[in-house]
């Protein structure tokens, strides 16, 4: 019987298939890292004395842990002469896995608050091209500020498209032009656009300070796909028909940049969210429309459940870069 459990153990350590947990209790390692702090400060001080003062712990008590990590192990890691505390071969080496490991733990426990607090991790976040120039580089600035260890993943993508992304959990946010009535995702405004004549620079209009609608009634008009953009679609057709006019649509697209390539190749006219009166692109100004004071909101959205902490610091410098 005496032989069967000696086997028993020679297969506990040795077999590589074997779990801890398969591991008999009495064979079970109970070495914390108090004990490898215990054994850090002695080696680095060569005196329990010094190292029991550093520790704020008793020396009797020290030695006894020192001691009882060397039964553990199974040998002997300092020696003792009456002037100092010397390492053994084995000592040394040890020495060098204690400090790898402390190391090792120190940075998972800063890791791992970070990643509770939001400062690690990924956040998946889309944006219209519209933002791309101009509220994106003040959000990463932020986050290389405050959270160095927080990557965020962009993907520029339309309004349309980023709802159906969210809803199946392909983004954690987006910057969009609403309304969104989608269930499950909620919006915040984060400003109010007003809409503006986007003109090729080559038109007389584009050398007004403001154009009138009637003044933009005969022209083309390029516009956003209904199917990627339907909000702000709706928004303009119906700010036109509220004039009394019918644009005439030429030209529909699904992305910012071809709506303003169109426009400065002289193919026709935009009304588009802007944030300022002037040139917009190269060879394209923005101008504000005469008596017209209809704006598109530019939203965050997320999907309507409780945020983590990676994702609420990354809504937090967004909201900050809009305000700044």
């Amino acid at each position: 019987m005496s032989g069967h459990r000696s086997n028993e153990r020679a297969l506990t350590c040795c077999d590589p298939k074997r779990s801890l947990w398969q591991t008999p209790i009495e064979s079970r390692a109970h070495m914390e890292l108090r004990h490898l702090r215990y054994f850090l400060a002695v080696a680095q001080t060569r005196s329990f004395t010094q190292a029991a003062q550093l520790l704020n712990v008793a020396q009797p008590a020290l030695i006894v842990q020192i001691r009882a990590l060397e039964d553990e192990i199974g040998v002997k890691l300092l020696t003792r002469t009456k002037r100092r505390v010397e390492l053994t071969e084995a000592g040394t080496h040890f020495l060098q896995r204690t400090v790898e490991i402390l190391d090792a733990a120190s940075k998972a426990s800063a890791e791992a608050r970070d990643v509770a607090s939001g400062y690690r991790g990924t956040v998946n976040l889309a944006f219209i091209a519209s933002v791309g120039q101009t509220l994106l580089p003040a959000v990463m600035r932020r986050i290389r500020q405050t959270a160095q260890g927080l990557h965020l993943k962009l993907s520029e993508m339309p309004s349309a498209s980023q709802i159906t992304a969210l809803s199946r959990g392909d983004i954690d946010i987006g910057l969009l032009r609403g309304p969104v009535s989608e269930r499950g995702v909620k919006t915040t405004v984060l400003r109010s656009d007003p809409l503006m004549a986007i003109l090729p620079e080559t038109m007389a209009l584009s050398h007004k300070a403001e154009v009138s609608m009637r003044e933009l009634a005969d022209k083309e008009f390029i516009l956003f796909s209904r199917q990627v953009a339907p909000g702000l679609h709706d928004l303009v057709v119906t700010t036109c028909l509220g004039q009394g006019i019918t644009p005439n649509i030429t030209h529909l697209a699904s992305n910012y940049r071809t709506i303003l390539d169109l426009v400065a190749g002289d193919l026709g006219v935009s009304i588009q969210p802007a944030t300022k009166s002037g040139p917009i692109a190269q060879g394209v100004v923005a101008r504000p429309i005469a008596e017209l004071s209809v704006a598109s909101d530019l939203l965050l959205a997320v999907r309507d459940q409780p945020m983590s902490s990676a994702l609420q610091l990354v809504s937090d410098a967004i909201v900050w870069a809009v305000a700044d």
